[in-house]
């Protein structure tokens, strides 16, 4: 095998006439570097990027935490969908009444014209339309006109309060979402892996303290609402699901803590109820709220299995 020389920087080849090699690149100066074989271009070629869920969300437990959490969105976003197509077809049959009937009369109120009656039915159209893509093609996007659907709908119960504003929060909720875990909507996890993070969460949202013994909850509050936090305590981690209760029961995130991130203290009793006062540490996340105490009777016999101190948990790692 013969040795020919390959400048570095331009690559063009660093032989003379009669083969010898030169010292330097007769073109840019450039110290010659041996290479075997024929004369070839270098070519840069850079690392392959990391995904875009690498870079916005660090899942140590990797495919079944992105997989639970892609299928809890994919809940989420099925339960806004056939709440879509419901309040769209309210809308159609109202709006096609006024639309085509010439008037209509309430009481002492002012006649409906006609074009209210299309502006509605065209409103009904387009909220069943988006009720069928969200069904039928779950994606970050989805998230993201749910909540603006969500904050148009405020706007139609600007009298009601109360309806208003537990519907602006929840719009809140998905855009939070959305900026969390929309990235990992990119990749659809394989049928497979989506069944088993399925059952995973099925089962944490059927469990019950009385039935199952490794099962543990406990309640965060926080400036939109309350999470009830319902957990496993398995082998090497717990498995938390946040489930919040403001248009029916949603799953608002998927956690997989090993026992050096998982904290619970204790601080009292709760006043004027069995459940007790503490904070709670997911990763480097600090909140306040309540637990039964045979749960936290429960996490204080998983934890001691592993003899860690109490401490707070490390920092999540960086994406």
């Amino acid at each position: 095998m013969t040795t020919s020389l390959t400048c570095p920087r331009c690559g063009i080849p660093m032989n003379s006439e009669n083969g010898e090699p030169l010292p330097t690149c007769p073109q840019c100066g450039e110290p010659a570097v041996p290479s075997p074989g024929l004369p070839s271009v270098m070519t840069s070629i850079p690392p392959t990027p990391p995904s875009l869920a690498q870079q916005a969300v660090a899942l140590p437990y990797g495919e079944l935490q992105q997989a639970a959490i892609y299928e809890s969105i994919v809940r989420t976003l099925r339960g806004i969908g056939i709440g879509n197509i419901i309040w769209g077809a309210l809308l159609a049959i109202v709006g096609a009444f006024i639309a085509f009937s010439q008037t209509i009369s309430a009481g002492s109120s002012p006649t409906l014209p006609p074009l209210f009656g299309m502006i509605l039915l065209v409103f009904g159209v387009v909220f069943i339309a988006e009720g069928i893509w969200l069904i039928a093609a779950p994606t970050a996007a989805g998230l993201l006109v749910a909540a603006i659907t969500l904050f148009f709908n405020a706007v139609l119960f600007f009298n009601g309060i109360i309806v208003m504003l537990i519907i602006v929060f929840y719009g809140i909720s998905l855009l939070q979402r959305f900026k969390k875990f929309g990235p990992l909507m990119a990749e659809r996890p394989p049928d497979a892996l989506r069944k088993e993070a399925g059952d995973l969460l099925d089962k944490l949202t059927k469990a019950r303290r009385k039935n199952t013994a490794d099962y543990i909850e406990f309640s965060t509050t926080n400036l939109y609402g309350r999470r009830l936090w319902r957990g496993l305590l398995q082998e090497d981690q717990a498995v938390l699901i946040a489930v919040e209760a403001r248009i029916g029961r949603t799953i608002a995130d998927v956690v997989f803590l090993s026992p050096a991130n998982l904290g619970i203290e204790v601080s009292r009793r709760e006043v004027l109820g069995r459940w007790l006062k503490g904070t709670f540490y997911l990763y480097s996340e600090k909140l306040s709220g309540t637990i039964p105490p045979e749960c936290f009777d429960r996490y204080k016999a998983w934890k001691a299995r592993f003899l860690l101190p109490e401490q707070p948990p490390s920092p999540m790692p960086a994406a």
